[in-house]
């Protein structure tokens, strides 16, 4: 079903019940409008798009690059690293 209005209960949404509900009540998420606008706490805000030429060693950055060759990706311990030849 779909959903317009910012004011309709997140209870709307294909999934959420009266449980997840309560649970989304505690944090101040009442509506759609403020499921969209919540940003947990551990959430990371970029400064803004840098070239990767300019990033710094153990810097958390959001990044543009244009990729122009085939990448090797490699998984270790969850986590995802993609090189380039």
């Amino acid at each position: 079903m779909p959903v317009s209005s910012k004011d309709s209960d997140i209870t709307a949404i294909k999934g959420i019940g009266e449980k997840s509900a309560a649970l989304f009540h505690k944090v101040g998420v009442f509506s759609l409008y403020d499921l969209i606008r919540y940003y947990p706490s551990s959430y990371i805000r970029y400064p803004g798009v840098i070239p990767a030429a300019e990033l710094e060693p153990d810097t958390k950055a959001a990044v543009k690059m244009q990729v122009l060759s085939e990448a090797k990706v490699m998984h270790f311990n969850g986590r995802v690293r993609l090189t380039f030849d």
